[in-house]
């Protein structure tokens, strides 16, 4: 034969560094993105499961550093379906619902991730993702939605704080999120925790520092609360501290249930 051939791609581990080497060079978000979720999808193909969550949650930071937030609720879309148990994916697209004010869709992305998150042991975490949510949250019937998620993951105290501001009766510490879609997620970002607002600030900041802080963010608040202090927002420890004292102010027990299952 003529020519020189080709090298062959022996296995995955190559063809993965190959497209970790290309995901490197490139300039758009976009096709970063892409890179990462192709590279899931051989990954799941392959039947390393948790290697490709990890890919997918690449992509998923990239989307959400760069305000691609319907692209981020595609991916997270996927990966519950490709893993319905997935805790992370979840909580994602509670938060970008919430953000994005689309009320019926919170209210169901809200009780999917406290199902998914108490059914693998992640109570505690979700307790601070869905007091967070109740922070920013505005309309009543998500703010009864987080209740009833509150009381699955165990939350008493906290499920009465958020009843009690669906009714009128306690008006929480309320975190006013800006106007500007990219002010509003920069403010989600802060109070999950590892994110530093200079980042979007400076222009000479590279993409990649970008999203390896939404990584982090999410990171950190995915922690169980037994995590030391100083890895949490003051936006979180003040919710804390609230705590002993976030039961309705009439002392009332919750005036609802969970849902039943039939």
């Amino acid at each position: 034969m003529n020519g020189t051939p080709s090298t062959p791609i022996s296995n995955l581990e190559d063809l993965l560094a190959r497209m970790e080497l290309r995901a490197l060079r490139v300039g758009h978000p976009e096709e970063r993105a892409r890179i990462f979720n192709l590279a899931g999808d051989l990954c799941f193909d392959a039947g390393a499961r948790e290697r490709s969550l990890s890919y997918y949650g690449r992509a998923i930071d990239i989307y959400i550093a760069a305000q691609q937030l319907e692209a981020a609720a595609n991916m997270c879309r996927k990966i519950v379906r490709l893993t319905p148990e997935v805790v992370r994916a979840r909580c994602t697209l509670a938060w970008v619902a919430l953000g994005r004010g689309l009320i019926q869709e919170a209210r169901l992305r809200i009780a999917e991730y406290a199902e998914a998150a108490a059914a693998a042991g992640k109570a505690g975490a979700a307790a601070q993702h869905l007091r967070l949510m109740t922070e920013v949250a505005e309309n009543q019937e998500v703010l009864e939605s987080l209740a009833e998620a509150l009381l699955q993951v165990g939350d008493d105290a906290g499920a009465n704080k958020a009843y009690g501001a669906a009714l009128g009766r306690v008006q929480p510490r309320k975190v006013r999120l800006p106007d500007s879609p990219e002010e509003r997620w920069t403010a989600i970002l802060e109070m999950l925790g590892g994110y530093d607002r200079a980042i979007d600030a400076d222009p000479t900041k590279p993409a990649a520092s970008r999203e390896q802080a939404v990584a982090a963010a999410f990171a950190a608040a995915l922690q169980e609360p037994a995590a030391p202090p100083n890895s949490r927002t003051a936006a979180q420890a003040n919710l804390r501290r609230q705590s002993s004292a976030a039961t309705v102010e009439s002392g009332a027990t919750p005036r609802y249930r969970p849902r039943r299952t039939v």
